[in-house]
């Protein structure tokens, strides 16, 4: 029975694959929907990349706009708007944005630097009041300052684009399977589950919704122990590209212990007097720490900062021999076929020779979204689970200070943009009023609604209308510190690969070595690693002192 439903549920994720290919835009008509074009309206195309959180969003936001905007002459002639849909597979470097024929366009992974002449200028529709939507502000109004700086590349001080939605990768947990086994840390020691009273989480304040998870390295270990002796397994995550998986992992611990300023260091090397821990050597397997300022001229520090090597040791610990990842972690499973194990895994066991089931699984936010199909076809076989993103531990050991902030990188470098060269002036008008429109509060808010993502912009949600898991989201990046990755130092953009999101490579015994991962499977040990990171200082005058000024 298992096994027949698991095929039919294949089939049907096989189906509809075939149907969404033709919505890509790679030989399906923009109107393979079946709507026909109609001439006496303007006509106007919206880009969307299709993976994550899908294309439908987009299409109610332009179906409301439609309706607003029915009676409305964009050009001499015609009334009302009709909006067409290129739905991409492809995104960021990896599309050719100069043969991109859509007006408006919402990407990921945009390298903006290298689009940036392809940016229609967004200014006016950026910076006027929002009166016609019955708002007071602006959507500059909504941006915080660094996000304006980046928008407007920091130069003429106009605007180009606007956040899409943001991408937090870490942890997600099965809540159901904690409360089940009783893994929550109880405040008096031991373990509980929900019912109970549970220890302050990673913040350090008690009575908060980490309440319970672990919050130093010790007690997540700790927590992987009891989930084995439960009889599940700690972690999962997809084999099939396990070694940028795994390092979504490492970052995230990374930023949970160094914090948002010290993380976005790898963008701006100037810590602004702050001392920053790092790591000058080891005493045997002792790591011996200084804090240093770390500016533009000795920015090579950034590569010893502890909270990298404390996060390469916790996963050298996690893909030990001790039972703490998922047997799919090493295999050819897809992440979408991770979601599927990790959904119907409790209820489900039997489907694979020794499986166990998995407390946790290494994703970003948008997974839930991805996962929609198979929560979908669990719940109604099941009995509904509820999840929930994890914050991580914010120290090694010890005693967590309380109103200790979260963390959360936004990683996916995604945005919506006007494409500049729309001759037609009525029509480029018309793609930045939709543009505009999407980022109204109301459009804020159902796009929350729809696909559980947030924008980072400061708008509102009726969190009742929110499932569980994007509530969890909503409420932990409501309150955390976001780290951006914003490519604007001219090191950064000159040494991207180097510098990049996932610049956790080294020089292992002579070789260089781009991921974690197996290095750390193969043997080599978490300092041996770390060190290999390092750039030494002369190193750094030789290579990187051209881009800086400081000491001059």
């Amino acid at each position: 029975m298992v096994k027949t439903k698991r095929f039919v549920r294949t089939l049907t994720v096989a189906i509809a694959l075939m149907i969404a290919f033709c919505f890509t835009g790679g030989g399906c008509s923009k109107f393979g929907d079946g709507e026909k074009i109609d001439n006496t309206k303007t006509q106007l195309t919206v880009s969307n990349y299709d993976g994550g959180i899908g294309t439908q969003w987009v299409r109610e936001a332009a179906a409301r706009f439609e309706e607003k905007y029915a009676e409305h002459e964009f050009e001499e002639g015609k009334k009302g708007i009709q909006i067409s849909f290129i739905e991409r597979e492809t995104k960021g470097a990896t599309l050719d944005i100069s043969a991109e024929e859509a007006h408006v366009i919402f990407q990921e992974d945009i390298p903006i630097n290298q689009w940036k002449n392809y940016f229609e200028d967004i200014s006016d529709i950026v910076t006027e009041t929002l009166s016609a939507y019955g708002e007071s502000e602006s959507i500059e109004d909504k941006l915080n300052e660094n996000t304006r700086t980046v928008l407007g590349f920091g130069e003429d001080g106009k605007y180009y684009i606007l956040p899409h939605y943001q991408g937090f990768n870490g942890i997600q947990y099965d809540v159901t399977y904690f409360d089940d086994n009783e893994l929550y840390f109880a405040k008096n020691g031991g373990w509980t589950n929900l019912a109970g009273e549970r220890a302050a989480g990673p913040d350090g304040t008690p009575g908060n919704a980490d309440d319970g998870l672990p919050s130093t390295h010790e007690e997540f270990v700790l927590l992987m122990e009891r989930i084995v002796f439960k009889g599940g397994a700690p972690l999962l995550w997809t084999g099939g590209f396990g070694d940028s998986y795994f390092n979504k992992l490492i970052e995230a611990f990374a930023d949970a212990y160094v914090g948002k300023e010290n993380a976005e260091l790898f963008y701006t090397f100037d810590s602004n007097g702050r001392e920053v821990e790092v790591i000058t050597g080891f005493n045997g397997n002792t790591p011996v720490t200084d804090r240093v300022v770390i500016n533009e001229k000795n920015g090579y520090y950034v590569y010893q900062m502890a909270g990298r090597y404390y996060a390469l040791q916790m996963a050298q610990t996690v893909i030990g021999g001790d039972g703490y990842t998922h047997r799919a972690t090493t295999g050819s499973v897809t992440n979408g076929g991770a979601q599927e194990l990790f959904v119907f895994g409790v209820d489900e066991p039997s489907t694979i020779p020794g499986y166990k089931p998995a407390a946790m699984l290494v994703e970003g936010n948008y997974w839930y979204n991805e996962a929609a199909a198979y929560l979908e076809e669990h719940d109604k076989t099941y009995d509904p689970r509820t999840y929930a993103y994890m914050p991580l531990p914010t120290k090694v050991n010890g005693t967590v200070a309380a109103g200790t902030k979260h963390t959360m990188r936004d990683s996916l470098m995604s945005y919506g943009f006007v494409k500049k060269g729309i001759e037609n002036e009525n029509v480029k008008q018309a793609a930045k009023m939709f543009l505009q429109f999407c980022y109204t509060d109301a459009e804020l808010e159902a796009f929350t609604i729809k696909t559980g993502m947030t924008r980072n912009i400061d708008y509102d949600v009726d969190t009742s209308k929110l499932n569980s898991y994007a509530k969890s989201v909503w409420d932990y990046r409501k309150d955390a510190d976001i780290t951006e990755l914003h490519d604007l130092h001219d090191i950064y953009i000159s040494n991207e690969t180097a510098f990049g999101q996932f610049s956790w490579s080294a020089n292992v015994n002579g070789s260089t070595v781009r991921y974690p991962r197996p290095a750390l499977i193969a043997g080599t040990s978490a300092k041996d690693y770390f060190t290999g990171m390092w750039v030494s200082a002369d190193n750094w005058e030789t290579n990187y002192r051209q881009y800086f000024s400081v000491g001059d």
